[in-house]
């Protein structure tokens, strides 16, 4: 059982090591950091940097950047479409932003969706490094 365990905190401590993953997490506490210091200011713009800078530096394929991009965007558009849905039908009653940019939805919101995209993608690749 003792050796069952060693191998997987190896393995853990392998995938945490890896450059990429190193990459990813410290693009999302960055990502993180941006957000609670430039919400009312240049947070977009941070993140649109941060994931440029992420794109030069990441080691992974052109294909498996563009899937990147395309998820975040995908993910940024339904999310906030259906954000937009949800403040409309309920009149703003349970779901409002101060000062909305499009459809009543803040256009800092791609930074979180950005974060949490990353986040989906980093678990993918742990899961894929460890099972």
């Amino acid at each position: 059982m003792n050796e069952i365990i060693k191998k997987k905190i190896l393995k853990v401590k392998d995938f945490l090591l890896k450059r990429e993953t190193i990459i990813k997490i410290i693009f999302i506490s960055l990502n993180a950091l941006n957000l609670c210091f430039y919400i009312n200011s240049n947070c977009v713009l941070n993140t649109i940097i941060l994931i440029i800078l992420y794109l030069y530096i990441s080691d992974t394929s052109n294909k498996e950047k563009l899937k990147l991009i395309l998820i975040w965007l995908i993910f940024s558009i339904t999310t906030f479409i259906g954000e937009a849905i949800i403040i409309y039908k309920t009149k703003g009653i349970n779901y409002a932003y101060k000062k909305p940019d499009i459809f009543n939805v803040n256009v800092w919101l791609l930074t979180p969706y950005s974060i949490m995209v990353f986040s989906i993608i980093l678990l993918n690749d742990y899961f894929n490094f460890i099972l």
